[in-house]
């Protein structure tokens, strides 16, 4: 066995996070990959981090050099952290005002902005040595439950999910994205059996995003 594993940091500070990082890293036999979820930055998770505008506010610029200058930014600030993987960008299209979850870390409600803001944010990363990952497949935009807590239901059929929920993550995936992450949820049109969430499910993660959208890249769990 290789060993192989990782950490993902979910709240400290900057000096709090560096330790860690190096005492885990002086017990691993095998590199660790390091991650934080961090959409506006690291000071999503890290009190004392810079913190960027969320995501509702970005969409308004509709600026893609901006969005890209970000990206690099926030990868290198996680470098600097060690931190090689930040789960950003949200690329979920905000289609319900009520949505308890998504709200202001969705880049707007036009498919065509937010698919192409996300890119620029994903884009500005990778070209700057950090990971990120598109999420919360195949769209968490039109929700009233927070999926934190149950297991929200997106009653739109196969159709609308193609031409619209999916639309931002197909926009990465065929410029080269790397990585999406699986959100949890209920989708009858896709998901044979109701009481398995989208993040277990082979019939949305092999046969719809790898199959379907042609996806070859590394799939994230919530």
């Amino acid at each position: 066995s290789l060993k192989l594993g990782g950490v993902c940091f979910f709240k400290g500070t900057n000096n709090i996070l560096l330790e860690l990082n190096k005492t885990y890293s002086s017990i691993a036999k095998t590199p660790l990959i390091y991650s934080i979820d961090g959409e506006w930055g690291l000071a999503m998770r890290l009190t004392d981090a810079f913190s960027y505008p969320r995501q509702l506010t970005l969409g308004a610029s509709n600026n893609d050099s901006l969005i890209y200058e970000m990206g690099k930014n926030i990868a290198l600030q996680s470098k600097a952290m060690g931190i090689h993987i930040n789960f950003a960008p949200d690329v979920d299209i905000n289609l319900n005002p009520k949505n308890p979850v998504i709200g202001n870390r969705s880049f707007g409600e036009d498919k065509e902005r937010v698919a192409r803001l996300g890119w620029n944010y994903l884009k500005g990363m990778e070209d700057n040595g950090v990971y990120g990952s598109v999420k919360h497949f195949p769209g968490h935009g039109d929700t009233e439950t927070d999926s934190h807590l149950a297991l929200p239901t997106i009653n739109h059929t196969k159709a609308f999910i193609d031409s619209v929920d999916s639309y931002p993550f197909r926009y990465a995936i065929d410029r080269g994205a790397r990585m999406v992450m699986i959100g949890h949820l209920n989708i009858p049109c896709l998901i044979s059996d109701p009481k398995l969430p989208s993040s277990l499910s082979k019939e949305v993660i092999t046969d719809y995003l790898k199959k379907y959208l042609g996806f070859k890249g590394i799939v994230i769990t919530d």
